[in-house]
């Protein structure tokens, strides 16, 4: 029953702004931006989390604090799947969905053995994926890459789209 409410409250496009490591996550106010412009764009958005966060994502639909069954569901109905380089991108891509992980001190090598997983990667210091390698990893990384403060919502919204467009393409 989880599966199936899941697949019906899901949208075009998941994402999932959160992760258990500071270093991972992309910055919330730029996961906000980047789904105003894919709602923009004409797609349907929501965003995924365990608990209700109102002074970030209050002109959004969200799926709070569901089950995995529930967050299963959903992504599958999805068309695409947008998260950190955390637990629900495995999970998305695993299931076979499009998903872009948005990458900073962390390595795609990661999801190399998952083809539906999309790794972002700006590439603006030379250090970018340095996680837990010294160096250059540093202390201060953990509590917010720098890598990913530099990665702005409108290249990620760029790729994103021009992925969508891709897929409806190949649709047609």
């Amino acid at each position: 029953m989880d599966r199936e409410m899941g697949r019906r409250d899901s949208a075009d496009v998941l994402i999932f702004p959160d992760s258990y490591s500071a270093v991972r996550v992309w910055p919330k106010n730029y996961f906000v931006e980047l789904g105003l412009m894919l709602q923009n764009a004409g797609h349907t958005v929501k965003y995924v989390t365990e608990q209700r966060d109102y002074a970030f994502f209050m002109p959004f639909h969200n799926i709070v604090g569901q089950s995995w069954d529930y967050i299963a569901g959903a992504i599958q109905s999805a068309k695409l799947v947008i998260g950190n380089d955390s637990g629900p991108a495995h999970l998305a891509g695993t299931i076979g969905t499009p998903t872009i992980a948005i990458m900073g001190a962390t390595t795609e090598r990661i999801y190399a053995h998952i083809p539906e997983v999309f790794c972002y990667r700006k590439n603006a210091l030379p250090c970018a994926g340095c996680h837990c390698i010294r160096p250059p990893f540093r202390a201060t990384c953990e509590i917010g890459c720098l890598e990913l403060y530099r990665t702005l919502p409108e290249e990620v919204a760029k790729f994103v789209l021009d992925m969508l467009d891709q897929k409806k393409e190949q649709a047609a």
